[in-house]
């Protein structure tokens, strides 16, 4: 499954996306860093 992630740069973003990596998903971020 793909996952868009916004705002990957803040809290969620950084403690959500290695959770989803792990659990096999596809992630791509986006933020306005």
């Amino acid at each position: 499954m793909r996952v868009l992630v916004t705002g990957c740069g803040g809290y969620i973003g950084t403690t959500l996306t290695p959770l989803l990596l792990q659990r096999g998903y596809r992630v791509r971020c986006v933020d306005w860093l």
